[in-house]
């Protein structure tokens, strides 16, 4: 599974991770991956089917990806998705950014900054202050 990329906006977010899947899935099927497939994929990182069918659409108007039709062993038609030499350069010039990304994710998130214990709390402040006062 492939990590979400979330630098930007969420809707290029979900469409660079969109393309990517594409992109994995092409390097074994010239077909490119099957709508149910790649639906189904971003499903499981938490996209809706109804968020994943408008970025979709956004990568099919901006040319970054091609619907197509084919016909399973028994006939039936099914819809797959490729990307087009303009999705690709995409990718290749997000390729910086989307691998600093994975190695961020590799690594893990940043240890939480540990308080001080040698420090007691001061409540001089408080003792300043009548019932009336207001502290801001």
């Amino acid at each position: 599974m492939l990590p979400a990329i979330v630098r930007e906006a969420p809707s290029d977010a979900l469409k660079d991770k969109l393309m990517l899947e594409v992109l994995e899935a092409e390097t074994g099927d010239s077909m490119g991956i099957s709508a149910y497939s790649l639906t189904r994929s971003l499903a499981n990182d938490g996209f809706s089917n109804g968020l994943a069918s408008l970025a979709i659409l956004g990568l099919i108007k901006d040319a970054m990806i091609v619907r197509r039709e084919g016909h399973d062993q028994d006939g039936d038609i099914y819809i797959s998705y490729s990307l087009t030499d303009k999705g690709r350069d995409r990718l290749l010039e997000r390729y910086v950014e989307i691998k600093r990304f994975e190695e961020e994710q590799k690594r893990g998130p940043a240890p939480p900054t540990k308080a001080r214990k040698d420090l007691a709390p001061s409540t001089s402040f408080s003792h300043d202050l009548d019932d009336d006062d207001i502290p801001f």
